[in-house]
């Protein structure tokens, strides 16, 4: 396993901080205080992404009831963290504010290798600066490629397809931000030169059965449909669109469209997702159904997928990542 000294936080969520009171049976001071706060006992991952594990816990209270817990000390290694490795495990920075007693605390932490284990622990210290136990230990690993997955890209800091398969998506006025890749909305021509752009082709699509989804925040609905992304450069076989009235729509060969009544939220994240067995397209939204059509194909050998519609001159607007391509359907 790749290990990284330096992990990037995506997401802190921290509680009020508590405020720190003497307890009728201890002083107001750290002189008379020598206990440390109990040990979290319920360290748990409530989910795996693939860079990145969120962790969850309850916040401990302090047995001698002089102050509650001030601070976390959270930390990670390739093995089962005891106290007798303890010093040696890599420290994380970043760790919420604890609040009051029983208040549930999560962590999200980003920037780890996809399909890699990791072990977590923690101590907490109160305000007197007495430590407690360890946690208890944690393995948790980030979510491995999926054997139908024949493309994917992360998008997060290249353009690169993890799985090794195909080459890296070709990206133009597209900066790499929020964990995804921004698009002005800008069709890109000779005209519009300011325009933005990302596509690839994948040699080894079957059209027989396969599914295509993609993470995306879009910007604020305008005028006319935009595209999410788009199967094919010049025969546009297939498309996930948004609407102007903020739902979300099926394209199949180039102008039939499937209306749903399934909505997005600007500047929100969504997951969009299309498959098709051969006979049927399904687009889902966040894994609900959204619509469905029978189509047959007319492709022409067309693999090329991106983020622009060239028969319209339209091109998605936000930020944009997550592309995976598989081989089969793989339904929500």
């Amino acid at each position: 396993m790749r290990r990284r000294r330096a992990l990037a936080w995506l997401i802190v969520t921290a509680l009020p901080i508590a405020g720190c009171g003497g307890g009728d049976d201890g002083p107001t001071g750290g002189g008379g205080d020598t206990t440390g706060p109990a040990a979290v006992a319920d360290l748990s991952a409530a989910s795996a992404g693939d860079s990145s594990i969120t962790l969850v816990w309850t916040t401990p209270a302090d047995p001698a009831k002089t102050f509650d817990v001030s601070r976390y000390d959270l930390r990670y290694s390739s093995a089962t963290i005891t106290t007798g490795n303890w010093d040696t495990a890599d420290t994380l920075s970043g760790e919420p504010i604890p609040g009051a007693p029983g208040e549930p605390e999560t962590l999200t932490v980003a920037g780890l290798d996809l399909g890699a284990s990791y072990f977590f622990a923690l101590r907490s210290e109160d305000a007197a600066g007495n430590l407690s136990d360890l946690s208890n230990p944690l393995a948790a690993a980030t979510d491995s490629i999926d054997d139908r997955l024949i493309a994917y890209y992360p998008l997060v800091e290249n353009a690169g397809d993890v799985t090794g398969f195909h080459g890296p998506m070709s990206l133009y006025n597209t900066p790499f931000q929020e964990a995804g890749i921004y698009c002005n909305g800008v069709y890109l021509d000779g005209i519009n030169e300011g325009g933005c752009h990302a596509g690839t082709t994948i040699d080894s699509l079957d059209f027989a059965a396969f599914t295509i989804s993609a993470r995306f925040k879009p910007a604020a609905a305008g005028p006319g449909s935009h595209p999410v992304f788009v199967g094919g450069d010049l025969w546009r076989w297939m498309s996930f669109r948004l609407e102007p009235d903020s739902t979300v729509s099926l394209m199949v060969n180039g102008g039939v469209v499937q209306r749903s009544s399934a909505r997005y939220t600007p500047g929100a994240w969504h997951e969009g997702r299309i498959t098709y067995d051969g006979q049927t397209a399904r687009l889902y939204l966040d894994d609900g159904l959204a619509c469905e059509r029978d189509a047959v194909l007319d492709h022409g050998n067309d693999r090329g997928l991106g983020i622009s519609n060239s028969s319209h001159g339209t091109v998605f607007q936000g930020i944009f990542g997550r592309m995976k391509i598989y081989d089969g359907v793989v339904a929500p």
